[in-house]
């Protein structure tokens, strides 16, 4: 199974305060990588949805890169050819339908269509995203599109085991990894003085109200390098 994350939904992953429609977004992405995690997903990260990321994570992006690409459950996905003719292709065919040809003519390629796009050529059956536009268009490319407002959280749920702001936790996400480690792999140990570094740099990464609390560090975390699948 695929699913793909927007920027909204990927943001938590780092930053458990970033900017949500819901007051418990950050549980409930929680809980989604719980049920994703039984189901061995993977979870496409459109490279625009990246760049979203990186744009307000100024001081801490580069660290955020290195997290993700740890875990192989998640693949970074280009707006390439296939996706462009994808794009052109949702929309010619949309004309006399929900579309005037003129409107069309007209389209402009943003980030939420070439995200949308990407999670399509790529194989995604869902579409992980807070942005009603975003949502709308995947429906429309026949994925199953979900909001926070979607989810819900059962009453066991427990929270993910979280250091400073990167919220990815290694015991979790382990197991979405198809493919063993090569025997000569290093463990790599996360000391709770070098866990820290990886809390933006800058008050205004991730977060709206620089008076807001930051997480607390946690223990040292153990990660295991895992190589990313071939599609």
């Amino acid at each position: 199974m695929k699913v793909a994350f927007d920027s909204t939904f990927l943001a938590l992953l780092f930053n458990r305060n970033s900017r949500a429609s819901v007051a418990n977004a950050a549980d409930l992405v929680d809980e989604l990588l719980d049920s994703l995690n039984t189901q061995k997903a993977k979870i496409i990260i459109p490279a625009p949805s990246l760049t979203e990321i990186l744009l307000k994570a100024t001081k801490s992006g580069t660290l955020y890169l290195e997290k993700l690409k740890e875990f192989s459950c998640f693949q970074i996905k280009p707006f390439d050819e296939k996706s462009a003719v994808e794009l052109a292709s949702i929309f010619v065919s949309s004309i006399g339908k929900r579309r005037k040809k003129k409107d069309v003519e007209k389209t402009k390629v943003t980030f939420d269509r070439q995200i949308v796009a990407i999670a399509k050529v790529h194989g995604a059956q869902q579409m992980y995203s807070d942005d009603e536009e975003v949502r709308l268009l995947a429906k429309e490319c026949g994925l199953d599109a979900f909001g926070f407002a979607d989810l819900k959280t059962s009453p066991k749920q427990t929270k993910l085991n979280l250091t400073g702001d990167v919220n990815l936790d290694d015991s979790r996400l382990s197991s979405f990894s198809t493919e063993p480690p090569p025997p000569s792999a290093q463990s790599a140990t996360f000391e709770p003085e070098k866990a820290s570094q990886l809390a933006p740099d800058h008050p205004s990464d991730h977060q709206d109200d620089p008076k807001k609390p930051q997480p607390d560090s946690s223990p040292a975390l153990q990660t295991q390098q895992s190589k990313p699948p071939a599609d």
